[in-house]
Parts: structure tokens; sequence; C-alpha cells
């Protein structure tokens, strides 16, 4: 049988507000950041934004329903503890109408653990910190996960237009350290694990393939939250978007450019000043809003360099792991990382030509025969007091025999 692998996870932009009403009233209102991104296997995905949500007919005072395209549905249900709600969240789709090559056409349905903390019927609850919520598959042998990251959350059940006053997460109450502390810590985020993805980029021109970039990518960025306090945010970048930007029509300069998420890229400018060099001139990441971020706008970061991984046009660049540093914030990783560009004839296949490696890797390649050198030149000396002590009593029991 064929596994797919799906990932729903929530990331983030504007907050928008929803709501239930029933006989003209009010009765839930909900707002929260973020947009759903579903990734299969094969590199297929799927990027839903909030606010294309609407709130389905069939929501009511204890559950509200927000669909989106697809028949993906995602579900906050008030379970009632006695004078409190504990609201748990429900994840709803057909798994063919998202991804075609799935066969199950009945609806998937997974249910997370609840919010952490339960909150009075008469008020209202909000967490501004990123929470991780991990849904249970229904269907175990879909081999489907499914999991959420949500932040700027409000959420209440009870009749009224606006918010009440109502109670904060554990994680919004963290205390503040105090100011006269000289060094502050910079915490992680930890947001929804997200599996390494084997990422393969190429221009074709004709019959021939210009340039060519693979790797696993991931990124590290350090933010101030809106309580002032830095965090940083790590993640591996998911599976790209079909919608990505090359150009390899010039003798001197190549783009490749692949978004992931929304409003998320990273751009890669190639350079070739000479008839036997290349090398990666230019790199730009830009990212939207982080979990609980200070900034709510579209942030852009660009690297330049002449001469960074430069590699020779009958051959290849290469490295098993390599980080940038963008800017003091924000460092980008690349494991199995390998480009050539400014190809002049033909396919890429990373098995031709001139290997340029990087530092890291030629001092661990230059490891092995220095090994094996040192451990050969042992033998021989092993070898050579073994047979001169054995020549030594030859030689002396030929004096006693005589």
């Amino acid at each position: 049988m064929k596994i797919y692998l799906l990932a729903l996870v929530f990331v983030f932009a504007q907050a928008k507000q929803f709501n239930v009403t029933e006989n003209s009233d009010v009765c839930v209102l909900l707002q929260l950041d973020g947009t759903v991104n579903l990734t299969a296997a094969e590199n297929a995905s799927l990027l839903l934004d909030f606010e294309e949500a609407v709130v389905s007919n069939s929501s009511s005072c204890t559950e509200i329903k927000l669909r989106f395209e697809k028949s993906v549905e995602v579900w906050f249900q008030f379970n009632n503890e006695s004078e409190n709600w504990r609201v748990t969240s429900i994840a709803q789709f057909i798994p063919h109408d998202v991804f075609v090559q799935l066969n199950e056409t009945e609806p998937a349905v997974y249910t997370s653990n609840s919010l952490k903390d339960t909150f009075k019927k008469t008020q209202s609850y909000q967490c501004l910190a990123s929470t991780i919520l991990t849904f249970i598959d229904s269907k175990p042998n879909l081999n489907i996960t499914v999991t959420a990251v949500v932040s700027n959350l409000k959420i209440q059940s009870l009749n009224g237009s606006t918010f009440a006053s109502g109670e904060s997460c554990s994680a919004d109450n963290t205390t503040t350290p105090a100011a006269a502390t000289t060094t502050v810590a910079t915490t992680t985020v930890k947001p929804t694990p997200q599996p390494s993805t084997f990422q393969n980029f190429s221009c074709v021109l004709g019959d021939t393939t210009k340039f060519r970039v693979i790797g696993n990518f991931s990124l590290s960025i350090t933010y101030n939250t809106t309580q002032g306090k830095p965090e940083t945010y790590k993640m591996n970048v998911p599976p790209a978007q079909t919608d990505n930007e090359t150009t390899c029509s010039s003798n001197t300069s190549e783009t490749l450019v692949f978004k992931f998420f929304k409003d998320w890229s990273i751009e890669y400018i190639f350079k070739s000043d000479t008839a036997k060099k290349y090398y990666i001139s230019n790199i730009t990441l830009t990212y939207g809003q982080l979990p609980n971020s200070s900034v709510n706008t579209t942030t852009t970061v660009p690297f330049n360099q002449v001469g960074y991984l430069e590699a020779s046009t009958n051959g290849y660049y290469t490295c098993r792991d390599i980080s940038v540093q963008l800017n003091k914030d924000v460092v980008l990783t690349v494991k199995g990382f390998y480009y050539k560009a400014f190809n002049e004839k033909g396919g890429i296949d990373f098995n031709s030509g001139d290997v340029t490696e990087c530092k890291a890797d030629e001092e661990s390649s230059s490891v092995v025969p220095i090994a094996v050198g040192a451990a050969l030149a042992g033998l021989v000396v092993i070898v050579l007091i073994a047979y001169l002590i054995g020549r030594r009593r030859s030689r002396k029991a030929g004096y006693e025999s005589v």
C-alpha cells in the first residue's frame, strides 16, 4: 500500500474574527491568526488562508466550524466542565478532495488535545502566545498526520458582539525578568515539527538544464515578541509552491525564487563574471509575521557577497551541511546542498565534472586518507621491527649451534 504523509500546519497572518448567531444574537466569537498548510507526499501542497475561511452553517453556540475550499474544515468545540469551558480543536477533510492521488473519499476526522486551560463560561479566553495542537488520526491506516500552531487566539461562547473581559493562557502570564537583569536569555519557540524536505529546483532552456539546486533548507529567525522579549523561531522549509520563478536566458546572471507559506520566499541569484567561474552573488529571504511578533509586516533580509560558493563552469559545488548568516538575526542552513549554474549543454546529474567542496567537507575528506596512510605507515614499522627481531634471533641460534 502506498503511504502518504499529510501535515496540516497553521502559520501566521492577520487576525480575522468569526462569529455564530442564534436568533439574531451573536453567541460565539472567535479571532485568531494563521493560514492552513496541507502537505502530502511527492511535494504536493495546498495553502489556505484564514482570510478565505467562512463559518459553516452547521455551527452552533457550542461549536464554531470554519470551512475552507476542498472540503477542509477546522472546528472549535466548547466542552462543558461544570461552570467552565474547555475548548477542543477538530479538523475534518476528505483526503481525495484535497489530494487526488489519495483514494479515500470518506471524511477523515482528527481530534486535538484540548487547550491547556479552562475558562469561565461568562468570560472570554485569549492566548497570544504560540500554541501547539497535536491531532489524533481517526483512521490510522491512512497514515496521515495533522498538526496545528495557532497564535493571537481569542474565543468565547456567550451572548455579545464584542469580547468580554476574560482569562489569559498561562503562556501569556509568564513573568517578565526584572529590569536589573543585565543579560536577557533568548528562548526558542517550538513550532509544529515539520519533516526535513528534499527540494529540487532547475531552469530549463530548450534542451539544456541551465542551473539546478538541491538540498534540505531550514531557517532560524530571532525576533522580539509583543512583550519585548527575544525569541528564536526554527523551522524546516516546507515543499515549495508550484509558482516558483526562474530565469536563465542570460550568460551572466540566473535567478531562482521558490515560495512557501503566504508571502514567504527564498531567492538565489547566480553570477558568472568569467568564462570559467560562477558563484552565488545574492540570497534574499522574505518572510511574514512570526508567532506573537511585534512586527506584523513582511520582512526582507538580503545577503550579498561576490564570489560566494564559487565553482568551475566545468563542474558543480557541494556541501553536506552549510549555513549562511543572512544578517545578525537570520541563519539559512542547507543540508545535502548541490548546485550548478550556467550549464552549457544537456542535463545536470552531479556525477561528472570538477567538484568544488566546501571547506568542512574538504577537511573531513582529508581525514580518511591521512588515517589510512598513518595506519599503513604504522603497519610497515611493525613488520620491519618484527623482521629485525626475527633475524637477530635466527643469527643467535646459528652461533649457538656452532
